[in-house]
């Protein structure tokens, strides 16, 4: 019995689980095939394919077509008895079934069909779709909303760009605004339409009046600009609230533009002077915009594993420059002293600080000396990894922090609400009020790295003016001005005469024509011939290029001293010996503005040429010679440089993407060729494109950033010299807009002699606090040479060295030195460091073949 019953369940189990088996396959069948559909649908829907791009191309032109039916149907009454014989019906069903089928293949794309339902397509086709399909069966037409087809305008854009007719930013930019503009005034105009023909619902007597659609577009025109005629009003209640909130609207999104302020955040890029302002930085600070940029603007992840040789180093690229309140513990200390604890016990590097006049708005104090002290509430501009390591500056206190060695501990003590409000001392008291009185000297900017209180900083020397002769400083006292030097002057006219007196200038080759554009050449030489440079320190700039052209340009840079003009191109090697390129310290290749380039691969092709007919020059004369040093003595047994081993050269590219063709040159020498690109030679448009997301998250750093690169200009002066104005000279009555005495950005040697400390350890530490003590030198990246095998004498950036880090004999140092500082290395600074223990063997070949966790290529 047992057995039977367990045969017969056995049987029906068996039966039943392979019909639930075959079940199961078809569901999964059916999911399967349910699944690939819906990749379909969602690649046509989103125009992914052909056949998806000419669907979003029939949508909107037949949503286009309805609205113009619905344009002629607003000039009959709004309720009229359908009739077959007026077309535009005929005509509008079609288009709304076609619509149908749009909203169909829609809902199924879609991955929440709650959130469908709320979107801006879906609320158009309901509102629109839904009235025709009824008026066939009530037997009239109502217009009703109808307008809202409007806002599918609002899809050109897209269309535009797939379809490759919008290609540049600024035409996607332009064409999104007039889209999102035309559909808003349009679907306004139709909602005033709608509500004064029908009245208020609420309204016994009906208070509706006959508007056409055209007065209906014209009162909105009239209600956006806020002018207000008062020839056409609206009589219902809803037409008004709705006037109320379109103008309180539009005054809300539209701010006017008088209505920016500098002082609260607002900010202006203007990327050719910043591009141009860098590259002249670049000119005599090697490697300094590949550690600009790296401090200032946030790169992805992705994008910098390309530029970095030692991929597990890629954690220790984080360092930016943040800003933060200091603790009200600092004040009525130096900037020195401040900056000095930041860096021992913080482990945090103070630049610069933030000077508030209630008066005069802020001015950015950039290493200021020792007479500037700090006020409460203080901002400070740190290189620092997190912000938690900026928390430190303003949770810190001299009596609970003071003693405690780890500055990871460093966090909010309980006295620090009662330090607030204690009561301050007379000295600071004195302190602050000399400040006060000096406020009506401030500069007024954000990005002025200045104090005009001249007693400070004490003035240069007026010797120095008397050994310059006609050249002296302008009237704002922040550039070097001469005497406008007349073209002709200036022009180099015999291409047989060598530079033979310039060493180690600065040669600028610039691609330009009669027709071209003028780039605003004046941008690269201020930062070049600012006042906290002494003459002396001032290298000769040699501009060659189409005589035109920089006949253009020289109105506005004819009263800066040092500069001459070479007919020529940078495409010819004979111009280039002309200008004396063996002996120039850096070469700069400049294109204008090219005017009707259809491939864009082609905007570049005299940049790229000329860089690679100058590398081919120093190809051919370092072969040319056996010294590895490249100096030979003359008759007089001085030194001279005879042949560079190495031009150095910084080129602009328009492209980005063009970097590519300098892998592809066929030289022997393809490592140095590959150096080129990823090192601070090769400088892009677009790689300043990510400043704009770095004003928004702090527009203080910007003003940072303009103050280092352009050498301390300001808004008033920008202003000044945009009206048309020249700089003129200190016998002008303009008033001053600044002084000179401000730090300026050096490539400093470690020392002169490397015999000295061969074999000794020296740390970035004891350098960092000697330099600033001793100089008030403030020292933030390294320039390390490439480990050997290194013929071209390739260098990387060391960003933000940590206290402990290993220096090199053969390091240069990135420095904020102060105006009156003219040396060119740290000899000094390095003797007054006590010796450390000798390195061994070991020591010095790892030093050799490893690199911090914060080592980046240029």
């Amino acid at each position: 019995m047992v057995r039977v019953i367990r045969y017969i369940l056995h049987r029906c189990f068996f039966r039943y689980s392979i019909q639930f088996q075959l079940f199961t396959n078809k569901m999964k069948l059916l999911s399967f095939w349910k699944g690939k559909f819906q990749d379909r649908v969602i690649m046509m829907i989103s125009a992914q394919t052909s056949i998806g791009r000419i669907l979003v191309i029939l949508v909107f032109l037949f949503s286009i077509g309805s609205l113009i039916i619905y344009f002629i149907n607003c000039y009959s009454v709004k309720e009229f008895c359908l009739t077959f014989e007026d077309q535009t019906i005929v005509i509008d069903l079609f288009f709304n079934v076609f619509f149908l089928l749009h909203f169909g293949l829609r809902f199924l794309a879609a991955s929440d069909k709650l959130a469908f339902w709320l979107e801006l397509n879906s609320i158009v086709d309901f509102f629109t779709i839904t009235p025709v399909c009824i008026a066939f069966y009530l037997g009239k037409n109502w217009l009703g909303l109808r307008f809202l087809k409007a806002l599918r305008l609002v899809e050109l854009p897209k269309i535009l760009q797939f379809l490759q007719i919008t290609t540049s930013g600024t035409a996607i930019k332009l064409s999104k605004l007039l889209a999102v503009f035309v559909s808003t005034w349009l679907t306004a105009a139709g909602f005033l339409h709608w509500i004064e023909n029908s009245g208020d619902p609420w309204v016994y007597n009906s208070n509706h009046q006959n508007l056409t659609y055209f007065e209906c577009l014209y009162l909105i025109m009239v209600t956006m600009s806020t002018v207000g005629y008062g020839d056409v009003v609206v009589q219902t209640t809803i037409g008004r609230v709705f006037i109320l909130f379109f103008i309180v609207a539009g005054l809300v999104y539209l701010p006017k533009l008088p209505g920016w302020d500098l002082r609260k955040g607002d900010s202006i890029i203007c990327f050719a002077e910043l591009k141009l302002g860098l590259i002249a930085q670049s000119c005599v600070v090697p490697g300094l915009s590949t550690l600009l940029t790296s401090l200032f603007i946030r790169e992805d992840i992705q994008h910098r594993d390309v530029w970095i040789k030692h991929h597990h180093e890629i954690e220790g690229q984080n360092y930016k420059v943040m800003t933060q309140l200091l603790s009200n513990d600092f004040v009525g200390m130096s900037f020195k002293d401040v900056c000095r604890l930041c860096f021992l016990k913080l482990d945090i590097i103070l630049l610069a600080i933030d000077f508030r006049s209630a008066k005069q708005g802020n001015s950015i104090l950039i290493n200021p000396p020792s007479a500037i002290k700090l006020h409460y509430n203080t901002l400070g501009f740190f290189i620092a990894a997190s912000v938690q390591e900026l928390k430190r500056a303003y949770y810190y206190c001299t009596q609970c922090h003071s003693g405690i060695p780890n500055p990871e501990l460093i966090v909010k003590c309980h006295c620090k609400r009662k330090s607030a409000k204690k009561p301050i001392p007379d000295s600071e008291k004195a302190s602050s009020s000399n400040l006060r009185r000096s406020d009506e000297g401030i500069v007024h900017s954000r990005s002025l790295g200045i104090l005009s209180f001249l007693d400070f900083f004490p003035r240069h020397s007026e010797e120095g003016e008397e050994e310059i002769g006609c050249c002296s400083l302008d009237a704002t006292r922040m550039f070097h001005w001469c005497e406008a030097i007349p073209f002709e002057m200036a022009l180099l006219k015999s291409k047989k005469k060598f530079f033979s007196d310039l060493r180690d200038h600065i040669i600028v080759c610039v691609f330009g024509d009669a027709t071209s554009t003028i780039i605003g050449l004046r941008n690269f030489v201020m930062p070049l011939r600012g006042s906290n440079f002494a003459f002396s320190e001032l290298k000769d700039i040699v501009f060659v290029g189409c005589i035109e052209y920089l006949e253009r340009e020289w109105e506005f840079i004819q009263n800066f001293p040092k500069l001459h003009l070479l007919k020529g191109s940078g495409l010819s090697c004979s111009d280039l010996k002309a200008a004396g390129i063996q002996y120039c310290s850096m070469c700069a290749v400049l294109s204008a503005n090219v005017r009707d380039v259809s491939d864009q691969t082609l905007v570049d092709t005299k940049s790229i040429l000329a860089t690679l007919n100058i590398h081919f020059l120093q190809f051919k004369q370092t072969s040319l010679t056996d010294n590895p040093q490249g100096f030979n003595e003359d008759s007089t047994g001085v030194q001279s440089r005879t042949f560079s081993k190495r031009i150095s050269v910084i080129t602009e590219l328009k492209v980005a993407a063009n970097a590519e063709f300098f892998q592809q040159t066929g030289m022997e020498n393809s490592e140095k060729s590959n150096h080129n690109v990823c090192k601070g030679a090769l400088f892009s448009d677009s790689f300043l494109d990510s400043l704009l997301c770095t004003t928004y998250h702090n527009y203080h750093v910007l003003a940072l950033l303009q103050t280092l690169v352009t050498g301390g200009t300001s808004p008033d002066l920008e202003e000044y010299l945009a009206e048309g104005s020249s700089l003129v000279g200190n016998n002008s009555n303009v008033i001053s807009l600044g002084v000179g005495n401000r730090c300026k950005l050096a490539l400093l040697t470690l020392i002169d002699d490397p015999q000295l400390i061969e074999g000794l350890l020296l740390f970035f530490g004891d350098v960092f606090t000697k330099a600033l003590d001793m100089y008030g030198i403030l020292c933030f990246g390294i320039y390390r040479l490439k480990p050997n095998p290194n013929p071209y004498e390739i260098r990387f950036v060391i960003a933000r060295p940590p206290t402990n880090f290993e220096v090199l004999t053969s390091d240069q140092l990135f420095c904020l030195v102060p105006y009156n500082i003219l040396s060119k290395d740290l000899t000094t600074v390095v003797k007054s460091i006590p010796a450390k223990r000798q390195r061994t063997s070991v020591q010095k070949k790892e030093t050799d073949t490893s690199f911090t966790n914060k080592v980046f290529f240029l």
